[in-house]
């Protein structure tokens, strides 16, 4: 009786998967004690995989850190050194090749023609949109 059931052509992809279950056995005590034992290691495993949108995150508003104007506070930071006042538009990647003694002298930007660097001294990071320090800014 059970070869005929699966010599039959099932009409349907969901039809053959019920003859195989009908076949191997359905939702037994055995499946049900073996789904109890392993929740526990499904949310654990969820957890883990999850975590990493929350430690990895990167902030969008950050630009090079300059040493130099670290007394400072962020905005002035940010508009002194990173290029981009013209536009609103602040470079994350690099920051003016300028005198910074002379800027904090007069604390005025460079003009937008100065010459720029890559980023030397890592990255300041507004915490903004993430209230917190995550692997990338630390």
């Amino acid at each position: 009786d059970a070869k005929e059931e699966l010599t039959k052509q099932p009409k349907s992809d969901v039809d053959a998967l019920e003859l195989v279950l009908q076949h191997v056995g359905e939702m037994g005590r055995y499946q049900k004690l073996l789904f109890l034992c392993m929740m526990p290691f499904g949310f654990f495993f969820a957890y883990v995989y999850f975590v990493q949108m929350f430690i990895a995150a990167t902030p969008q508003r950050h630009w090079c850190a300059v040493p130099e104007l670290a007394h400072l506070d962020m905005e002035l930071r940010r508009n002194l050194s990173a290029p981009g006042a013209e536009t609103g538009v602040w470079d994350k990647c690099s920051t003016f090749d300028v005198n910074w003694t002379q800027v904090l002298a007069t604390l005025t930007p460079p003009s937008p023609d100065t010459p720029t660097i890559p980023c030397q001294h890592g990255w300041d990071f507004e915490l903004v949109d993430i209230p917190y320090h995550t692997v990338v800014t630390e």
